[in-house]
């Protein structure tokens, strides 16, 4: 059986993909537009900053990259609960915290998948990395299935994320429960393995799809008898600090802007801009519709670029449009 000292690495083109498992756009390897504005119901300004994983990526055009997965920040996550119909009850306030959970519970996530990789497959492939990603939260695996008849409970949440073992690729399911009985959670450092008591973690691969998979499944629980599981976790006993969004870490990627600019900015938008947005929506026909998009953004350029919009209201061609169009653009990217 390999060494539990195998070395954890965190680290033709191959596809990249965002953490929705949608494509990388390939001319500037950024995610397919990552929402980063403020929702129209946001009572408060939300952190931008995205923490960087220890999760290597796969599917990068050089096999031999460091990169990282980057976790979605606190303006993403709540614009997604939103837009999922999830967000009735989520307070601004809470993002910071429930970030720090999501980000945590990936990487116990991560390393329990390490835990299988580095114990049965370190000496074919010491840096396995992630494909993608997705998550399935109405779909219960046969598993959990199988727990619930002797009363488990139902997790409250499903992931497969896909692997690439070097060359091979690999499925894993993930379940995740909530332990009723635990009520000493704290805001977790992003590695901590203890600060989350009241979810647990059920990671294997996905016994069907493969022998191996099914072999690596049946046997796990007996290393973990033995102990003989790889050890991938760092040391328990150095002191952490929760991971916040507002500090210096080289390991958090934000935006050009600050986001309490950019929720100052578009609150000023709707508030400026709301009558034309509305003309906008009810446009009929492509000429009608170019000529009242060009309005908002006229509306909207007035905020972020004075001189070009009053250049085009001035005289509006296509030389004075096109200084403009590049600003705005110039703002949304500095912004995401």
């Amino acid at each position: 059986m390999p060494s539990s000292k195998c070395p954890v690495k965190h680290s033709g083109k191959k596809q990249k993909y965002n953490v929705y498992s949608e494509p990388i756009d390939p001319t500037n390897q950024m995610p397919v537009n990552p929402n980063q504005f403020p929702h129209q119901a946001q009572k408060m300004p939300l952190n931008t900053g995205r923490v960087k994983s220890s999760i290597p990526k796969g599917g990068t055009e050089d096999d031999d990259s460091n990169e990282t997965w980057t976790y979605p920040s606190e303006q993403m996550f709540f614009n997604a609960l939103k837009r999922k119909g999830k967000g009735s009850d989520a307070e601004e306030e809470d993002m910071s915290t429930i970030i720090a959970i999501h980000n945590n519970m990936n990487e116990r996530t991560w390393n329990r998948v390490l835990e299988f990789e580095k114990t049965f497959h370190c000496a074919d492939c010491p840096t396995p990395k992630l494909l993608k990603f997705i998550g399935r939260p109405h779909d219960l695996s046969l598993k959990a299935r199988l727990k619930t008849w002797t009363g488990s409970p139902i997790p409250f949440d499903r992931h497969d994320w896909t692997l690439d073992r070097c060359g091979t690729t690999v499925r894993y399911i993930i379940d995740y429960y909530h332990d009723e009985d635990e009520e000493s959670d704290v805001k977790p450092h992003l590695n901590s393995r203890t600060d989350v008591k009241s979810i647990t973690v059920d990671v294997r691969p996905a016994p069907f799809d493969s022998f191996t998979n099914f072999i690596d499944a049946v046997r796990m629980p007996f290393c973990e008898a033995m102990g003989t599981v790889a050890d991938v976790y760092e040391d328990d006993d150095v002191e952490h600090e929760p991971t916040h969004v507002d500090n210096d870490d080289s390991g958090i990627k934000r935006p050009d802007v600050h986001h309490e600019e950019v929720f100052s900015t578009m609150q000023t938008f709707r508030e400026q801009c709301q009558k034309t947005a509305e003309v906008l929506q009810k446009c009929n026909g492509e000429e009608d519709c170019a000529r009242k998009k060009m309005a908002l953004d006229v509306c909207f350029g007035k905020i972020i670029c004075p001189t070009e919009a009053n250049n085009f209201s001035n005289d509006p061609s296509e030389e004075t449009y096109e200084p403009l169009n590049q600003c705005i653009a110039k703002f949304r990217a500095s912004a995401t």
